[in-house]
């Protein structure tokens, strides 16, 4: 619905996110983040781990300051 608009995604793919049936892409992420006013490295951060833990990869990521 509104949600979904408001971030420029489809209710579907929104719905994928919400029940983790897929990761979302470090790109995407940085999107939303924007969209809603949040930090983008954290964002970031959190997408790229959750792909390296899907991957079975269990690491800490830190991002450096991006210029």
């Amino acid at each position: 619905g509104d949600f979904a608009k408001t971030l420029g995604v489809t209710q579907s793919y929104l719905s994928d996110l919400e029940n983790d049936r897929k990761p979302i892409s470090p790109k995407k992420a940085a999107e939303v983040a924007e969209k809603l006013g949040q930090p983008v490295k954290q964002f970031v951060r959190l997408a790229i781990q959750d792909v390296l833990e899907r991957s079975g990869l269990h690491y800490e990521v830190e991002l450096g300051d991006v210029a």
